[in-house]
């Protein structure tokens, strides 16, 4: 940060520090969890996938009762959140992504966003984010990054007792991040 002369910071400086500063705990919070995981896996001889599928959720069924940000909706978002449901997904362990079209890009103000999906919890209604990636846009500024299909996105987590709603968020929004939601099934598939 030797462009930054301390202490007598322009408001861009202060900007661009604040950025750097965000990045690096991102990056530093990703790495712990990442290290938590391996280490995890190594002293159990491995994480075993749960395989046994309990719920195929299609986004065009459960997004179009919820809401989002700005003025967008469940097909074009920075985040958006399906309506809490009375059906109730019990004890989820993994999730699974396929989508042929749905996918998300940092606009060319922006350096890069956040991406998190996050699973409410009917039985105490905490939010429990289950993925996250940082996507960088290096064509900033100028041009749009590079589309992120979901297709595919598959993790495993601690299990949650009773899910309820989806949460899919940017941070930050560069309006619109997510795109094509709405042009085919974009399947969130459960596993215990």
């Amino acid at each position: 940060m030797a462009f930054i002369n301390w202490g007598e910071e322009t408001p861009e400086q202060l900007k661009a520090r604040k950025e750097m500063e965000e990045r690096a705990m991102f990056e530093q919070m990703s790495y712990s969890a990442a290290m938590a995981a391996a280490a995890a896996a190594a002293g159990s001889g491995g994480i075993k996938k749960p395989s046994e599928l309990i719920e195929s959720v299609d986004w065009l069924t459960v997004a179009p009762g919820g809401e989002g940000s700005l003025d967008h909706d469940y097909e074009n978002f920075d985040s958006w959140t399906t309506g809490v449901g009375e059906t109730v997904i019990a004890d989820v362990e993994r999730l699974m992504i396929e989508s042929t079209s749905a996918s998300a890009h940092v606009h060319s103000d922006f350096a890069y966003s956040d991406l998190t999906i996050e699973l409410r919890n009917k039985v105490d209604g905490q939010w429990t984010t289950v993925w996250s990636r940082r996507l960088v846009n290096p064509n900033y500024p100028g041009d749009d990054s590079e589309d992120f299909f979901m297709d595919g996105i598959d993790v495993v987590f601690p299990a949650i007792e009773a899910v309820n709603a989806i949460r899919v968020s940017s941070t930050p929004g560069s309006d619109q991040t997510y795109h094509d939601w709405g042009s085919d099934s974009t399947l969130f598939k459960f596993y215990k």
